[in-house]
C-alpha cells in the first residue's frame, strides 16, 4: 500500500487548460435564392444490347432460358411450368 500511495503522491495533477474566450459571430444575411429554369429532359436513345441481351420495354436484358419465358408485369424469366408461368401460358 505504501508503494502505491508514494507513486500517486508523486505524480503531478494535470491542470485544466484555460479556454480562450470566443466572440460571437455576427449571422451572414440570407441571400435571395435565384430561380432556375428547369432544364429539358433529353429522351435516352436506346442503346445496342450486347449480343446475349435483349431490348424489352425499353431496357437490355438477359435472354430467358429455353424452359422460361418473359414475366409481362416484372421482365423477369420465369419457368413454364411455375405457376406464374402457367398464368401466362393461359393453362
Amino acid at each position: 500500500m505504501k508503494k502505491y500511495a508514494q507513486k500517486k503522491a508523486a505524480r503531478p495533477k494535470p491542470q485544466p487548460k484555460a479556454k480562450p474566450k470566443a466572440k460571437p459571430k455576427a449571422k451572414p444575411k440570407a441571400k435571395p435564392k435565384a430561380k432556375r429554369e428547369p432544364k429539358a429532359k433529353a429522351k435516352a436513345k436506346a442503346k445496342p444490347c450486347k449480343s446475349p441481351r435483349v431490348i424489352w420495354n425499353g431496357r437490355c436484358l438477359k435472354k430467358c432460358n429455353p424452359d422460361q419465358l418473359r414475366n409481362p408485369k416484372t421482365g423477369r424469366c420465369v419457368k413454364r411450368s411455375g405457376r406464374i408461368g402457367r398464368k401466362i401460358m393461359g393453362r
